[in-house]
Parts: C-alpha cells; sequence; structure tokens
C-alpha cells in the first residue's frame, strides 16, 4: 500500500502520507516509523521528488525560499511557566530562521508573545 501511494504521489512527504493513513484509519497511530518508510521507498528507487519551479528548469524544495534573506519564518514557543520573585510567568520563545540557509536570525526568550 505504501509503494502504492508513493508511486500515485511522488512529491508527498513520508509524515504526511503516514498521517493521511491514521487519518483515514488505514494504519494504527506509530505502527511504523517515517525513517522506516523512507527506508522502504530509497530500497525501491522511489525517493521523494522535488517539485520543479513552474519559471525555469531549476527545481525547489517545498517551501525553500530561492535565496538567503529571501523570506524568513517567525513562531513563538510556550516554554514551562519559570518562578521569579515568588510569581509564576510564562516563557514565550521568539525566533525568526531564514528560509534558504535554514540561519536563525533571531532568538528572545519573553513574558508574552507581544
Amino acid at each position: 500500500m505504501l509503494l502504492a501511494i508513493r508511486r500515485e504521489n511522488p512529491s508527498a512527504s513520508v509524515p504526511l502520507i503516514l498521517g493521511t493513513l491514521v487519518y483515514d484509519g488505514r494504519l494504527d497511530r506509530g505502527a511504523v516509523s517515517p525513517a522506516t518508510v523512507r527506508r522502504l521507498y530509497a530500497d525501491h528507487g522511489l525517493d521523494r521528488v522535488a517539485i520543479p519551479d513552474g519559471n525555469s528548469t531549476h527545481t525547489r524544495l517545498r517551501w525553500q525560499a530561492e535565496r538567503p534573506g529571501a523570506l524568513w519564518h517567525g513562531d513563538v514557543c510556550h516554554g514551562p511557566n519559570l518562578v521569579m520573585g515568588g510569581q509564576n510567568m510564562p516563557l514565550r520563545i521568539h525566533g525568526m530562521l531564514d528560509d534558504n540557509s535554514r540561519f536563525v536570525v533571531a532568538l528572545e526568550a519573553m513574558h508574552s508573545e507581544r
């Protein structure tokens, strides 16, 4: 079943394939690891196919900017509460990442998301 799915959807990621199968009830969660499925695909020559860029012969992977500095991603992660001066304070980690190079542009701990 996994090989047939890969043949029909060569650009789909392994987590997407496994997640869809679990959601559809065709596979139990944790029944097979993503690494095992990747090895299966590699053994059968069914590695993930990158999506071609529509304007050129250059092939880009999903969510990859054309060059460093072209696109940054920002996100906030919720950490554990910290006790400071007898007060319970939330911890929020703010991060910025360059899409192409994966360089961490900024990383800062704050008490709020603002």
